[in-house]
């Protein structure tokens, strides 16, 4: 688990609880937290961090600009 945010270094509390929950995600900054077992790779068009699990397809993680646009527009918001 981590002990801090990888974005904006946030310290945890209490990393144990916030990997409790479905998507763990940052308290203080709203970045997804990696998992101790997944894979990850960054998309090299839009810059989001992106899961591999076995036997799973990729699924992406919005990065930062995309979430505070989706805060803004709501979660269906697209940039067309």
């Amino acid at each position: 688990m981590l002990q801090q945010c990888t974005f904006c270094r946030h310290p945890f509390d209490n990393p144990a609880k916030l990997y409790q929950r479905n998507l763990p995600a940052c308290p203080s900054c709203g970045e997804f937290l990696e998992h101790p077992t997944f894979i990850y790779g960054l998309c090299s068009g839009c810059g989001s961090k992106f899961e591999l699990m076995p036997g799973t397809k990729p699924s992406l993680l919005p990065n930062k600009r995309q979430r505070d646009a989706m805060d803004k527009h709501g979660k269906s918001w697209s940039n067309h």
